[in-house]
């Protein structure tokens, strides 16, 4: 699994959640969640999950900065927003 693997399955899927990607590369989420966080941060994906109440504020689906309970939200939904890789017809 690389980073390009997720980038096309959830440009595929639309929209898929931490978990769901766990499941689809056989592998722990926070291990696929670092991987996510680039994709986040290249402006592909965006995080549909709402930030519990004591969280950093910054709208992120976890962080490493204070919000420590939100580092083990598996939970957590993205949106693909970056070009999709499908063919037009």
């Amino acid at each position: 699994m690389v980073l390009s693997d997720i980038r096309s399955y959830c440009a595929e899927t639309g929209q898929v959640s931490l978990q769901e990607l766990a499941n689809r590369f056989d592998t722990d989420p926070e291990a696929i969640r670092g991987m996510v966080d680039v994709l986040v941060q290249k402006g592909m994906l965006r995080c549909l999950t709402e930030t519990p109440e004591g969280g950093c504020g910054k709208g992120c689906c976890g962080c490493t900065n204070s919000c420590a309970p939100l580092a083990g939200m598996s939970d957590a939904v993205y949106q693909w927003v970056g070009r999709s890789r499908r063919p037009l017809h």
